[in-house]
């Protein structure tokens, strides 16, 4: 750009005092403008009539006060001038109406206005849950990114609930303000003086108290995220059995009460900076109304003023005390709220892990991506894959957890990997699903590199069947089709469960294909075991299709007998699709193509069961040690 920015010669722009403070100004107000059209747009695209409750409380607010000091000073003026007692009713009665009705109005539009406002929680929750279900899969398994989120998850509520009504009162207190203070200052500028003086000490006092709570906070996030994780798993029914059996609730409790003697030793601070604060605002507010009340006594006692005029100034002195403190706090809780704010759009901005590779991979094959490469759904066959050169090392890990990986798929190749624990065979299925892209090198699918794919495009090539199952609370058809009743094909759920192996056994089911499951959550749910969940997840995994099947351990839960049975069904699956089975037992996956054993992240060894054995390598040495726990003839025969 060669545009000049106004009231900056061009020598100025990137250096200087002037130019940097025109910058910072910038960079806020670009900042505030963001969170101020974000409010005002959820708001006004969620629940409209919040903002008209909002901006109807201004008038009330500010009008109710001053009703009660007018009808004070409308008393004493009718005393001094020995009013006679009809006109005492007459106008006093005619102020209590009003009073009365803008009273009830008030309280009306508030308590509306605070029910509407709970709205906002949820319009807040919306787009974060939504980043949650489709950010990156690292995103949401990292340390930071769970930090990140956890404390937009605290933004949500702490800002949700309290952003709407402390602008409403900060507008009410500026509305108050305002009025109070060309009042007052038309009558004596020097109270309007001494009030501002005074009131700009508290504020002072408040910037205090909110620089120790920003600096706790950190601490109470973290305190909560562990607090939260020590709650869910204290009532998870997989931790409840290890809890008993192991005697772990001193474990679990001292956790959690170390957890909560932290937090509370935070808030102690901000305790104790708040009682200072207070203090030092009492004592304010004391020399604030001793200087007021004495210099309008002094004007009422010289003549100077009427004692109604007395009465007046000093209900107005104070209420402009209290419009101003008030304006102070909101001030500094919005500035507080908007922090929050920060931390909730640091979830929403949180970039992805292969953004940038993605962008380079989309440069360099835009010829074939706009040919439809980014957008196709699936293959006419089983495709090729192929590893060059994939390394990858977890966020704070001190060493690669794969390192270089180069390996070829054939299309329709059945490809079992095996290896100990910590081998690398859950990282090198995260990165074959996309759920992470590699470090270094590059995956490729029928020949091009994945990331040049869209997310929806590459899942949509995979059928995948985890260790850890995850049934929810709703019927065996939608856990299934994993859509709801409406968008379900029962055909294709019925075509599922029968190849799956568990038609049989859902048809005997109460409500068959409509048995809820998840018994802790539904009462009227079922309980399916081991195999039979298992089973389940195979015909998800048919009723989404793909050209791509992997298993990652699905079987690691069950004896060998069952697990055999699991896995004659998946051999049965996979004509036609590129198969990847990932294993722990050696012998389950004899009936593969091609065997890939990994240790310490490398390849360490390829090739069929039978070509493994014959090296009587580390393969060999493995299967020997395994095949002790199995019964002759009890070893995988497909």
């Amino acid at each position: 750009m060669t545009g000049r920015l106004p009231g900056f010669a061009p020598s100025e722009r990137g250096s200087g005092i002037k130019y940097q403070l025109f910058q910072v100004w910038t960079g806020f107000g670009n900042k505030m403008n963001r969170k101020i059209n974000f409010i005002l747009q959820t708001i006004w695209n969620d629940n409209r009539k919040l903002l008209v409750l909002s901006a109807a409380q201004l008038p009330l607010q500010v009008l109710l006060p001053w009703l009660q000091i007018f009808l004070t000073r409308t008393l004493v003026m009718g005393i001094e001038r020995q009013d006679p007692l009809y006109r005492y009713a007459a106008g006093i009665g005619s102020i209590f109406l009003l009073q009365m009705g803008v009273n009830s109005l008030k309280e009306w539009v508030t308590a509306t206005a605070e029910w509407e406002n709970k709205t906002l929680v949820y319009s807040l929750s919306a787009p974060m849950d939504e980043k949650t279900l489709t950010t990156a899969y690292a995103n949401v398994e990292g340390a930071a990114g769970q930090r990140i989120r956890q404390r937009a998850l605290s933004a949500v509520y702490a800002f949700g609930q309290s952003v709407v009504l402390r602008s409403v009162s900060f507008l009410v207190n500026l509305c108050g303000l305002l009025f109070y203070g060309l009042t007052i200052g038309r009558c004596d500028p020097a109270i309007l003086a001494v009030v501002t003086v005074t009131t700009g000490g508290g504020y002072l006092a408040a910037v205090l108290l909110r620089r120790c709570e920003q600096r706790q906070k950190e601490t109470l996030v973290d305190c909560d995220r562990k607090m939260n994780y020590l709650e869910n798993e204290g009532q998870s029914l997989q931790a409840a059995r290890e809890i008993r059996l192991y005697d772990m609730a001193g474990l679990f409790s001292g956790l959690y009460r170390s957890s909560m003697e932290r937090r509370k030793r935070s808030t102690d601070r901000i305790a104790h900076v708040r009682a200072l604060v207070c203090s030092g605002e009492s004592l304010l507010a004391f020399a604030r109304n001793f200087v007021t009340y004495y210099y309008l006594i002094h004007l009422a006692v010289t003549g100077r003023i009427l004692v109604g005029d007395l009465v007046l100034m000093t209900g107005m002195a104070a209420g402009l005390s209290v419009w101003m403190r008030g304006l102070i706090g909101d001030a500094g809780e919005l500035k507080r709220l908007g922090l929050y704010l920060d931390d909730y759009f640091a979830w929403l901005d949180l970039g992805e892990a292969w953004q940038t590779a993605k962008k380079r991979a989309e440069e360099i094959n835009a010829e074939a991506i706009s040919d439809g490469a980014a957008g196709k759904t699936a293959a006419a066959c089983a495709p090729s894959l192929t590893f060059e050169h994939v390394g990858f090392c977890y966020e704070g890990a001190q060493e690669d957890t794969l390192r270089d990986i180069t390996l070829t798929v054939r299309a329709g190749e059945k490809l079992a990997i095996v290896g100990r624990n910590g081998a690398g065979k859950t990282t090198l299925v995260k990165l074959l699903c996309g759920l992470y892209r590699p470090g270094r090198g590059r995956i490729l699918l029928d020949g091009e590199d994945i990331t040049g794919y869209s997310d929806e495009a590459y899942f949509a090539r995979l059928a995948v069947v985890f260790q850890d199952i995850q049934l929810l609370p709703v019927s065996i058809a939608e856990n299934v089709s994993s859509h709801i009743r409406g968008k379900t094909d029962r055909q294709r759920v019925a075509w599922s469960l029968e190849q799956a192996g568990i038609g049989e056994k859902v048809r005997s089911l109460p409500a068959g294909e409509d048995t809820c499951l998840q018994r802790a959550a539904r009462e009227d749910a079922v309980e399916l075991s081991g195999g039979e969940q298992q089973k389940t997840m195979l015909a998800k995994a048919l009723y989404k299709g793909g050209d791509v099947l992997i298993l990652d351990e699905p079987t690691a839960a069950l004896d060998p007998i069952a697990e055999n049975d699991i896995y004659r069904k998946y051999n049965e699956m996979t004509q036609g699709v590129t198969s990847f089975f990932i294993s722990h037992r050696l012998a389950s996956t004899s009936f593969c193509d091609r065997i890939i054993l990994l240790e310490d992240g490398r390849i360490a060894e390829q090739g069929t069961h039978e070509e493994l054995l014959a090296k009587q390598g580390r393969y060999w040495e493995m299967f020997n040690v395994q095949s002790r726990y199995y019964t002759e003839g009890g070893r995988d025969d497909f």
